[in-house]
């Protein structure tokens, strides 16, 4: 018996979701939610710029967004982070 690929596709589609629904929840918890959006919309774009792909420019545009309009979020995670050791 052969399934149409359509058919395949929507099963594909279907078994993604619960990955998607708990990579989108796991983003959205935290002091920062703007930028790891931007970030994982990016990623997950065909975005392409001077020859770089859409992972560079997700980092790029997420810690952006992060900086610019989450900057206290920022400042909070950077002073929970521990210091390094020498």
């Amino acid at each position: 018996m052969v399934l149409p690929l359509e058919l395949l596709v929507g099963i594909a589609g279907l078994a993604v979701i619960g990955v998607l629904g708990m990579a989108l929840k796991r983003i959205t918890t935290g002091p920062l939610t703007l930028g790891p959006l931007i970030a994982f919309a990016v990623a997950v774009s065909d975005l392409s710029m001077f020859g770089l792909g859409p992972y560079f420019w997700s980092l790029v545009f997420g810690v952006a967004v992060s900086w610019a309009l989450e900057g206290e979020g920022v400042r909070a995670l950077r002073e929970q982070a521990p210091e390094p050791k020498s």
